[in-house]
C-alpha cells in the first residue's frame, strides 16, 4: 500500500514516524504549503509542493491528511477525496457531523472511502465508548482528556495574529469524577469537567489583551472552559514544554455499581495520533478492496481488519 502525507507539521511527522517504525516502504511522499521544507523529509521520503498533489491520482492509495482541524481539514478532507481513498484526524468534536457530510458527499462522487475522526479521540476513545455504552447496561460514558498537551487547542492558539508560539494544556477538574456520579447527564459537560491552560510566546508589539480575549472567544477549543492564559518568552516555552505528553479516560458506571474504563496514557500526542492514523489507514484500504465508499467514521471499521492477517485473530480471542 502507498500512502501519502498531507501536511508536514508535528502530525505529519508523526505519521512520518509511525511509517518508518512499521512498513517504511508504504510511504510515497509528503505534500506540504511550506516552500522551504521542500526536497527529502526527516526518513529520506520526497518532499511535494501541497499544490501539486493531484499530479499523483492514481499513484497513492491511501492519502492521510495532517492538516489543522480548525482551519484546514474541514476544506481539504472534502478535497482530497474527491481523488484518493482518504483518513484525516479532525478532532473538533462538536462539527464531526457538518464534516461527514461534505467529505460523504465528496467520496461518493469521486468513488472514494474517506475516514474522518482516526485520531485517538475522536479515533480510538470514539470506538471505547461505543463498546462501553453497549456493554454497560444503563451507562453514559464520560471522556476526562489530560493531563497533557491538546495538540489541536495548540494548533489553533498558533494560527492568532500576534502569536509567534503556543502549547494548551488540558486538565481534568480535580472534581471530575464527583461531577460525574452528582450531575445528570446533560450536565457532564466538557466545559463542566476541564479546565484549559494557555502558554503563549507573542511577538513584540502584539497586543496581549487582543489575543487573550481571541482565545476566550474561540468557539469548539476554549468558550465556556475555565481558561488560564500566561504569556512567556518563546526560549523559555521551547526549553520548559518542548514535549507533548497527553491522554485521557473513557469512563462508564451505571447504578447497578457495575463499571467500565478505557485509559491512555501517552509520552508524545502527536506520535501516537500519528501512529493512530497509519493502522486506520491500513484498515481503510482494506475496506475499501471491498468496494464501499463515501464517508465513514472509526466504529465503521471491523475490528479484524485492523489485523495483518486475519488468522491472527485467534491470539486475542
Amino acid at each position: 500500500m502507498r500512502i501519502g502525507i498531507f501536511g508536514y507539521g508535528n502530525l505529519g511527522r508523526g505519521v512520518e514516524r509511525a511509517l518508518v517504525r512499521t512498513s517504511s516502504e508504504s510511504l510515497f511522499g509528503i505534500f506540504t504549503k511550506r516552500k522551504t521544507q521542500l526536497g527529502r523529509s526527516l526518513s529520506g521520503a520526497p518532499l511535494f509542493d501541497a499544490g501539486d498533489v493531484l499530479r499523483f491520482t492514481g499513484e497513492i492509495d491511501v492519502m492521510i491528511n495532517c492538516g489543522s482541524s480548525k482551519s484546514e481539514v474541514p476544506r481539504t478532507t472534502p478535497f482530497l477525496a474527491s481523488h484518493f481513498h482518504v483518513v484525516d484526524a479532525f478532532d473538533t468534536h462538536r462539527d464531526v457531523s457538518q464534516h461527514f457530510a461534505k467529505t460523504d458527499a465528496a467520496a461518493k462522487r469521486s468513488g472514494h472511502l474517506a475516514l474522518i475522526c482516526a485520531g485517538w479521540d475522536p479515533g480510538l476513545f470514539s470506538v471505547a465508548r461505543l463498546y462501553e455504552k453497549a456493554f454497560l447496561h444503563g451507562a453514559s460514558p464520560v471522556t476526562l482528556w489530560g493531563p497533557g498537551v491538546s495538540q489541536g487547542h495548540s494548533d489553533a492558539l498558533r494560527r492568532i495574529p500576534g502569536v509567534l508560539d503556543a502549547v494548551a494544556f488540558t486538565y481534568p477538574r480535580e472534581d471530575a469524577e464527583a461531577i460525574i456520579s452528582k450531575l445528570p447527564d446533560a450536565e457532564r459537560t466538557p466545559e463542566r469537567l476541564h479546565r484549559r491552560v494557555c502558554l503563549i510566546a507573542k511577538a513584540e508589539g502584539a497586543d496581549a489583551a487582543a489575543i487573550e480575549a481571541q482565545v476566550r472567544a474561540m468557539p469548539g477549543y476554549f468558550a465556556g472552559y475555565e481558561t488560564v492564559i500566561r504569556f512567556t518568552d518563546l526560549q523559555t516555552l521551547h526549553k520548559k514544554h518542548g514535549g507533548m505528553p497527553h491522554g485521557g479516560r473513557v469512563i462508564s458506571k451505571n447504578t447497578d455499581g457495575e463499571s467500565l474504563s478505557f485509559s491512555l496514557k501517552l509520552p508524545s500526542n502527536p506520535d501516537f495520533t500519528g501512529f493512530s492514523l497509519t493502522v486506520f489507514a491500513h484498515a481503510l484500504f482494506r475496506l475499501a478492496a471491498s468496494g464501499r465508499v463515501g464517508a465513514i467514521l472509526p466504529p465503521d471499521i471491523p475490528p479484524t481488519l485492523f489485523l495483518e492477517r486475519t488468522e491472527e485473530l485467534w491470539n486475542y480471542i
